[in-house]
Order: C-alpha cells, then structure tokens, then sequence
C-alpha cells in the first residue's frame, strides 16, 4: 500500500512532464502566419518580411524584463544592420494604446506593434494551456525562408533569449 502511494505522484509528475516536452514547439518549422499593427496603422505580416533574418519579441509593455530585452535588440539590431529585422508585438489587448511611449522610452529602433492576442499561441506552437502560464519576453528567430530557428520556452528562458546565444544564431543565419 505505502508503494502505491509514493508511485502514483511519480507517475503524474513524470506524465506532466512528458505531456510538456510534447507540447513544446520543434524547431525548425515554418512561421505561421501573423500580422501586426504598429501605432500609426501600418499592417505588417511577418512573411512580408521574408528574405530576412526575423526576431521577434512578444511583449507586454509594462513588464521589466520586456523593456531590458527591447534595449538590447535595439543594440543587436544596429550591430546586425539591414541584414536582421527585429520586430516587438505587444499581445495584450489592453497594452497596445501603451506602444507608443513604450517605442519612445525604450528608444527602441524597430517597429513594435500589436497584434490579436488569440493569434499568439498557434505562431509560438504552445497549447492555450501553456500560453496563460507563459512568461515573457517570449522570443523567435525567423530565418530568410521563413522558417522558425530559434524559440524562448514558455518560462521565457533558453538560447535565443541570451544575447550571446541570439548573436551567435543571427550570425550564423544571416550567412546562410
């Protein structure tokens, strides 16, 4: 009886666990269709930007970590020049009439726009379970072909959220 009951937490965590790693998005795999609206009404589809190197940051206006990561894309972008196109989304429905101080305070010099929240999940390949526990920044590198290379996880963690990591990945890719 006392097995049993040690095995069973096991088991579930273990099967959380599995269901998570198979939740989480592969990479490579082509970028979903997904537009954004920047301040001035301008509609850009990512897959417009095709032919370049794409990261796109989601973000919340609001949150420390957006705006520290913003900074350093703005810097990743000037280093990488017209070879990468870095891109900010915010998702939250509410943040959007926040975007415009958000560029000005940043100094961010990319487009940062908004976009349908409900569209988020399927471009990131993340169940809708996962998106309302997610954290941001959440980031994806696009390469020319328009196919996904790199991904934060949902905790907002892994390579191409490190900017060495995301330096390295961006030099590779604008070469290919």
């Amino acid at each position: 009886m006392r097995t049993m009951r040690t095995i069973l937490p096991k088991a579930a965590l273990l099967m959380v666990a599995a269901i998570s790693l198979y939740a989480a998005a592969p990479v490579p795999r082509p970028a979903p269709a997904l537009t954004f609206t920047e301040p001035s009404g301008k509609a850009t589809s990512i897959a417009s930007l095709k032919g370049k190197v794409v990261v796109v940051q989601f973000l919340l206006t609001t949150c420390p970590h957006c705006q520290a990561f913003s900074r350093v894309l703005t810097q990743v972008a000037n280093e990488f020049g017209p070879k990468v196109q870095a891109v900010g989304i915010a998702f939250d429905q509410d943040d959007a009439k926040n975007v415009p101080s958000y560029i000005k305070n940043i100094g961010t010099n990319f487009p940062v726009g908004s976009a349908n929240q409900q569209a988020i999940p399927s471009f990131l390949g993340i169940s809708v379970m996962d998106y309302s526990r997610m954290r941001v920044p959440q980031v994806v590198v696009i390469d020319k072909k328009g196919v996904i290379r790199g991904q934060t996880d949902i905790n907002g963690g892994g390579p191409v959220g490190a900017e060495a990591s995301l330096k390295a990945l961006l030099n590779t890719l604008v070469k290919e």
